[in-house]
């Protein structure tokens, strides 16, 4: 757990339609009206949850703002036998995101749940997203990337990004942008890299770690290893006069 007095907003790594920008954008000026509504409450500080615990209501703070994502998957291994092409690992689907103003006036603690690779992260009953699903282990082109988890309960829920696919390329699927089996999008950002070595046993074949907080690992290229997807986290906005 961390307490940071940084109130910049944290950038998303995520497309939407305008239909959804629309939809959080009104979700968004709802809560800013909120806080206009009462000139007395202010942005006391921000708490961040990077493993399980349990928030504790600071004096004076009468609302909060819940940010949280679930774990990425998992990125897979190019599969059983000898390779042939088209035999990459798939990449981890990215977690869920979802966020909510809550009142807290009546509420002095609440559980939170952070997902690891794949798991699901939550604040209390109010709010919760799924991890990403693993990558399936890539053999020709009859397997795919992990499914990007999804936010329910809040005012604004998102689906993870899904993990990339190996379609029969010598080096993987050219999935978000490159030239290969990328993990999933988070809403924090991107996943990591495919492997991209045809035919090598060196460490250029193994996919990378998830970066950002939710994002799925990348499959492996020939011989290679998939990686791991990078845990969740949950950001307590702490309001109040």
């Amino acid at each position: 757990m961390t307490k940071v007095r940084d109130f910049a907003n944290i950038a998303s790594g995520l497309t939407a339609t305008a239909t959804e920008l629309n939809y959080c954008d009104g979700v968004t000026s709802n809560i800013q009206t909120q806080i206009n509504s009462n000139s007395s409450i202010v942005l006391q500080q921000i708490t961040t949850y990077t493993s399980s615990g349990t928030w504790t209501k600071p004096a004076g703070c009468s609302y909060v703002l819940v940010k949280l994502c679930g774990g990425g998957g998992a990125g897979s291994n190019y599969g059983s036998g000898s390779p042939g092409a088209g035999w990459v690992g798939c990449g981890g689907g990215a977690g869920g995101y979802s966020e909510k103003w809550i009142d807290v006036s009546a509420i002095s603690s609440e559980t939170v749940t952070v997902g690891g690779q794949g798991g699901t992260s939550s604040f209390g009953s109010h709010l919760s997203a799924t991890g990403g699903a693993n990558g399936s282990a890539g053999q020709n082109s009859s397997t795919l990337g992990g499914a990007g988890g999804a936010g329910t309960g809040g005012d604004i829920n998102l689906n993870g990004g899904d993990g990339q696919t190996g379609t029969g390329a010598i080096y993987g699927d050219g999935g978000a942008g490159s030239g290969s089996c990328s993990g999933g999008a988070s809403y924090f950002g991107g996943g990591g890299r495919g492997g991209n070595t045809y035919y090598s046993t060196t460490s250029n074949s193994n996919g990378a770690a998830g970066k950002a907080y939710g994002s799925g690992g990348g499959g492996s290229g020939y011989y290679g290893a998939g990686a791991a997807g990078k845990g969740g986290i949950v950001i307590v906005y702490e309001y109040g006069s």
